[in-house]
């Protein structure tokens, strides 16, 4: 379970839609919250002299106090709902980088963050510090898009059978089982081509009877995580070749709060999985939980 919650802040209404969802799960999973603000550092000028012009030290000292007043605004927040906050501030050429590294240096197990340009053509640009933080993270990375629920109640996980899912079940029933969740495990299996259908159902469909056993077996080896920690899960397997558009129309039909993917791999399949959760943010309404 979630013990030390990073929430990244620039002071936008992305920010402040971060920041309302941290808070409430750190207050209901009694884990220390923590604030960052990163000032993007860049090197100053050596003029003749050495001598720094007045408008770079303008420059800095504007910096410092809009970090001052974005932290100061988490920090009004977190007392409103009982949460003590950790505020800090770092100058940084990366600010993705920056999140990623504070995380690791502080042994923060969840990040949180927001997303910018919910409407039009921005809709479709995550942005390069969340693209930045999403793959290079180690812990699980929550994002959220629109003004998210703070109930908790219903969570959907896709599962797909990889070791990076694996990890993403227990993370989900162990939060679900924090937050009183029920959670709607998904399984979507790639559709197999046409040619091989008609030879499949000539042979008397094994290869259908095996795809969908393989699927039946992770789903049921999801739900027995979930009945371990006495959560109560519902699962379902389909057939699609987009398990991203699957995911969204699911969370929506049930009503989840928050949907979970598994976001790492290797070669081809990393490049998929993050081609899938960048899917479900730009497409999608309720905040993507991903775990590593």
């Amino acid at each position: 379970m979630f013990k030390h919650i990073l929430l990244p802040t620039d002071g936008t209404p992305a920010s402040l839609r971060a920041t309302r969802i941290a808070v409430e799960l750190a207050r209901r999973c009694g884990a220390r919250l923590t604030a960052l603000h990163v000032m993007e550092h860049t090197p100053v000028r050596h003029h003749l002299g050495g001598v720094t012009t007045v408008a770079e030290i303008d420059g800095i000292v504007e910096a410092q106090q809009n970090a001052a007043a974005c932290l100061a605004q988490v920090e009004t927040l977190a007392l409103a709902r009982g949460m003590p906050c950790n505020a800090n501030q770092v100058a940084h050429a990366s600010p993705g980088r920056a999140i990623v590294e504070f995380a690791a240096q502080h042994a923060c197990d969840l990040i949180v963050m927001g997303t910018h340009g919910r409407h039009g053509l921005e809709r479709f640009v995550l942005g390069s510090k969340t693209e930045e933080v999403l793959l290079a993270a180690r812990v699980p990375v929550l994002v959220c898009q629109d003004e998210p629920s703070l109930t908790f109640e219903r969570i959907l996980i896709l599962v797909d059978g990889t070791d990076a899912s694996d990890r993403a079940v227990h993370l989900c029933m162990d939060t679900a089982a924090a937050l009183g969740s029920h959670v709607y495990a998904l399984s979507v299996i790639s559709p197999l081509p046409t040619v091989n259908l008609l030879a499949d159902y000539i042979e008397g469909g094994g290869c259908f009877k095996r795809v969908t056993s393989s699927a039946q077996v992770l789903l049921d080896e999801a739900k027995h995580v979930g009945e371990t920690v006495g959560v109560k899960v519902s699962t379902e397997y389909t057939f699609d070749h987009r398990p991203d558009t699957v995911a969204i129309a699911r969370a929506t039909a049930h009503g989840c709060d928050i949907i979970v993917v598994p976001g790492k791999g290797s070669g081809h399949r990393r490049s998929f999985l993050h081609d899938v959760a960048r899917s479900i943010l730009r497409n999608g309404e309720v905040p993507l939980l991903v775990c590593p």
